[in-house]
């Protein structure tokens, strides 16, 4: 068991070191401890990972690819050999904002591992794990024996060299100057909605930049673009999107979609987010829609569509609920 534990260990490592540039680093993110079928993580605080420039706090989406690169990393170290376990299904809830300046901690465990598909949750956390920022559950895919037994020949060698000592990556991202309130910003959102300008929207989160968001309108419907960046990679063999990556601009996009068709000039907060990965991300141009679905006094629920060269062909499909006002 020690033996697997540590070439999970190496694994872990070596994605977060060998590919500078990577959604790792861009996020800074690293596992800090493995055990069997359980990880913990970190992802510290920083200026590309910011959702509201006026507070300061921790968008949603940097935390969900925690979460997600969490449970995936406790998948694979339930398991007796080593393979890459790719995220079927994942939802998080989200009970309160992250507090500006702290990391965020994670702690993930599998639960129950079967012959097909392994079963994870996560919390997320900063001062306690009794107060935490969310709640995940997510479902993972299990290779089948002969599948698993090709991936890990392919990633020995990759591993020969790689440490078992796990830390963070060498590079951390930049830290912010100190946040200050931003009052002009509600003004700035209230303008670019009557001029209808999404692009200066996705200028004024950090997030969405870290990101490279771009947007543009369609036959009169906004469309969400994540241009292919190695900053957003999560399998570099392929190469492929992280699905954190995917999530994250999911939920992005979905916030987006509301300030540019609701008057309200305040940035929703997220509620719940749930998706669904249908096929690989490739590093490639990514598209995402958005349409609502029910809208309350206070609730909105938005179906939102992510895809690449085909529209029909979705690469993943999710749900929210955001507050608004």
């Amino acid at each position: 068991m020690s033996d697997h534990l540590d070439r999970v260990r190496a694994l872990c490592q070596m994605m977060i070191s060998a590919n500078p540039g990577d959604h790792f680093h861009a996020l800074g993110l690293w596992i800090k401890r493995v055990e069997h079928a359980r990880v913990w993580a970190e992802l510290p605080y920083s200026e590309g990972i910011i959702g509201n420039p006026e507070t300061g706090v921790v968008h949603s989406g940097p935390v969900t690819t925690l979460l997600d690169s969490c449970c995936g990393m406790a998948a694979v170290a339930a398991l007796d050999e080593l393979t890459l376990c790719p995220t079927m299904d994942l939802r998080m809830d989200y009970m309160r904002p992250a507090k500006p300046g702290l990391p965020v901690l994670a702690e993930a465990e599998a639960y129950r591992v079967s012959s097909s598909v392994i079963f994870c949750r996560g919390r997320a956390y900063q001062e306690g794990v009794s107060e935490p920022i969310a709640h995940c559950v997510a479902n993972f895919i299990r290779m089948d024996a002969q599948v698993a037994g090709v991936m890990s020949a392919r990633l020995d060698p990759l591993l020969a060299s790689a440490t078992t000592c796990l830390a963070p990556p060498a590079n951390p991202p930049k830290q912010p100057g100190q946040i200050s309130s931003l009052p002009s910003l509600r003004d700035a959102i209230f303008v670019i909605q009557q001029q209808q300008q999404p692009e200066l929207l996705l200028e004024t989160l950090p997030y969405a930049q870290l990101l490279g968001m771009k947007a543009f309108y369609q036959e009169g419907e906004l469309v969400l673009h994540l241009p292919p960046s190695k900053a957003n990679i999560g399998n570099p063999t392929l190469p492929a999107l992280h699905g954190g990556a995917i999530a994250g601009f999911m939920e992005m996009s979905a916030a987006v979609h509301l300030l540019m068709t609701m008057e309200s000039v305040r940035i929703p907060r997220v509620v719940d987010f749930s998706i669904d990965y249908v096929r690989a991300g490739r590093l490639e141009d990514t598209y995402v829609s958005c349409s609502v679905v029910r809208q309350g006094s206070k609730l909105v629920n938005v179906a939102i569509t992510a895809w690449q060269q085909d529209r029909q062909n979705p690469i993943a499909t999710a749900r929210a609920h955001f507050l608004v006002d």
